[in-house]
């Protein structure tokens, strides 16, 4: 069991000193993984938001395109109250 252990804690060191030996050779790459892995904790839930705000904005705008008139929205609204997709369509708005 320890030498399974001892393989797997081998394994991976080599892997960590492979990811990690082109670091410092790389001029302009250097500070980019810098910034990268202090600042990135911080900008992916922001990335993550606006990519959801984006997607909800790009669906919004396609269904627009087959939206009922104003006057025509109580029947197609009981209309797709029947089917369930009203329910739907009320989420993702």
């Amino acid at each position: 069991m320890s030498s399974l252990v001892q393989q797997l804690l081998r394994d991976k060191w080599q892997a960590f000193e492979k990811i990690n030996q082109p670091a410092g050779h790389q001029s302009l790459l250097d500070p980019l993984m810098i910034f990268g892995a202090q600042n990135l904790i911080l900008l992916a839930p922001l990335l993550l938001l606006a990519l959801w705000f984006a997607a909800a904005r790009w669906s919004r705008d396609s269904s627009s395109s087959s939206a009922p008139e104003r006057g025509n929205w109580a029947s197609t609204r009981s209309g797709l109250a029947n089917t369930g997709q009203y329910v739907r369509a009320m989420v993702l708005i």
